[in-house]
């Protein structure tokens, strides 16, 4: 009882916080019900790229499990996504642009505005996804960046440049009870992040919960969260070409972007919901006080 009672409580204070990943709260309160394990107790890491990392600094005799953060596939779901499309409930007065294949494809992408986030490579890509749509009977285009930070200012003036301003928005930062609604308004979740310091990749899994196919670099541990082919694409770094690619097949195709999109929900629930990620958890410190 005291530990469903915690659990709960952790579980309201991730949903005040923006980005606060539940598990970390888990984390903590469970650490205090085994306040003594033999020395080959486990080490945990969020994520296997961490864990490899870890492995440089832990007794090499502990095993490392990885127990990822988890994600709220209840408040991030298909459903409300279409509810919040219904009701016409984009964020701050957006007109909606979602829709079919000859209506408006809306790329987007929930990240702080910082060179590491790839924002510029985005830009270029879908400058790029433009021209080699131009000139079909198509989908119109538009790119919705949602975020803020230092490099805002560079961002909007390449958008100016490549004469992309009436298709890319800055929505600046919103609050995360208002992503959900953020991602009904997408039909793409892009993040480009050029780096390998990017261990997880919350952003892209609450887009797979949504419904929503992802196009991310293959750094750190984001191959762990985007299958590549089944629930979105992975691209190299930097690769504003390959980017494009992706960005365009999917825009051609609804029927793609359906059956990613429905992947990407499947594998989100399976491994990365709150109620998964803390069974692991549980098991372990169970295993661990059984020791």
């Amino acid at each position: 009882e005291v530990f469903e009672a915690k659990m709960a409580s952790s579980g309201a204070i991730a949903e005040r916080s923006s980005y606060t990943p539940f598990l970390m709260s888990i984390s903590s309160m469970m650490a205090s019900m085994t306040t003594s394990v033999p020395s080959t107790a486990s080490s945990r890491s969020t994520s296997g790229v961490m864990a490899r990392e870890t492995e440089h600094y832990v007794n090499p005799a502990r095993p490392i499990r990885v127990t990822p953060f988890g994600v709220d596939t209840v408040r991030f779901t298909p459903e409300a996504r279409s509810m919040g499309l219904a009701a016409g409930e984009l964020p701050h007065g957006e007109h909606e642009t979602r829709g079919n294949a000859a209506e408006v494809v809306t790329i987007g992408t929930v990240k702080k505005l910082r060179a590491r986030y790839g924002i510029d490579v985005l830009i270029r890509a879908f400058a790029r996804a433009r021209e080699e749509l131009r000139d079909e009977v198509g989908p119109d285009t538009q790119l919705r960046i949602v975020g803020e930070g230092p490099d805002r200012e560079r961002l909007e003036a390449l958008a100016q440049e490549l004469g992309l301003g009436k298709h890319v928005s800055f929505a600046g930062r919103v609050p995360h009870e208002e992503v959900p609604q953020v991602l009904a308004g997408l039909d793409i979740f892009a993040a480009l992040s050029v780096t390998d310091d990017e261990s997880f990749g919350v952003a892209m899994l609450e887009a797979s919960a949504s419904g929503l196919p992802v196009v991310a670099t293959r750094v750190g541990g984001v191959p762990e969260v985007v299958q590549d082919g089944t629930t979105g694409y992975l691209v190299a770094p930097q690769d504003v070409e390959a980017a494009a690619s992706r960005l365009v097949a999917l825009a051609r195709d609804p029927q793609r972007r359906r059956e990613m999109g429905n992947a990407g929900r499947s594998f989100a629930e399976e491994h990365y919901s709150w109620g998964a990620a803390v069974a692991l958890m549980r098991d372990i410190y169970e295993e661990l006080i059984a020791t």
